[in-house]
């Protein structure tokens, strides 16, 4: 059984070597410190019980509803659970791609119910910030019955930069579509601040729930909340300015 297990390991790191490590270390570098080395390590187990990419992703389905039921019914605990299961569905969600990439088995479907699942994931989680945001005061300032609503608008923001993006890839195909930032030959070189800061700030969406722990245990959960408003507004803005100064160069 070990051995299988060790065998599978080492074909499952081994399909992922290539294209798809250089791309992600470029461009997704905290997905893969944070949820990719753990998930290497758990893959194995669910291969070897023959559970397929795509009911991984059925399985991960149910956590952003696990995630907003703790916000709203587990009280001061909520902040670690949010972390929890956030983290549980993060490794499942790049599970299922290992899944898929070992046996060979990408598909269109497979793609589009991880992107849907995602962005129940990602309302989920800043509905349940939202919640425990609302319910806390720092220095007199508290964002009350507010915290709902805006956590739906910003939810909203995300989904509209994503469609945007993936509306600009598939009707404008002939134009290269590198929204926040790209990994050239010069600048692997002499990488500039801004594109190091742009980064930091990119990485730190797959961070969130680890800040919602922090935050959440020194109880300041609002600090986690402000910083979703920040990163949401602004990485909305940066799409819909790249896009449009792409688009007046046609």
């Amino acid at each position: 059984m070990f051995d299988n297990y060790k065998k599978l390991l080492f074909h499952i790191e081994d399909s992922y070597k290539g294209d798809k490590e250089k791309k992600e270390l470029s461009n997704n570098y905290y997905g893969y410190l944070l949820y990719r080395k753990i998930s290497f390590y758990i893959t194995p187990f669910f291969i070897l019980l023959s559970i397929k990419a795509n009911t991984v992703t059925f399985i991960s389905f149910f956590f952003p509803f696990i995630i907003l039921f703790s916000a709203f019914y587990c009280a001061s605990a909520a902040y670690f659970y949010i972390f929890l299961f956030s983290v549980i569905y993060h490794i499942l969600d790049y599970v299922d791609g290992n899944i898929a990439r070992f046996l060979k088995t990408n598909n269109s479907l497979g793609q589009y119910l991880d992107s849907i699942v995602g962005n129940i994931y990602w309302t989920c989680l800043y509905i349940s910030i939202g919640k425990i945001a609302q319910e806390q005061y720092i220095f007199n300032f508290s964002f009350e019955n507010w915290g709902l609503l805006i956590s739906v608008f910003l939810s909203f923001l995300d989904i509209l930069s994503k469609q945007s993006r993936l509306y600009c890839r598939s009707h404008f195909k002939h134009i290269t579509w590198n929204f926040v930032s790209k990994e050239t030959e010069e600048n692997k070189i002499n990488r500039s601040a801004k594109k190091i800061l742009v980064d930091i700030f990119v990485g730190l969406q797959l961070a969130i729930p680890y800040l919602t722990l922090f935050f959440g245990f020194i109880g300041l959960s609002i600090a986690s909340f402000a910083y979703i408003i920040v990163y949401v507004i602004l990485s909305f803005l940066l799409v819909q300015i790249s896009i449009v100064k792409k688009l007046k160069t046609i």
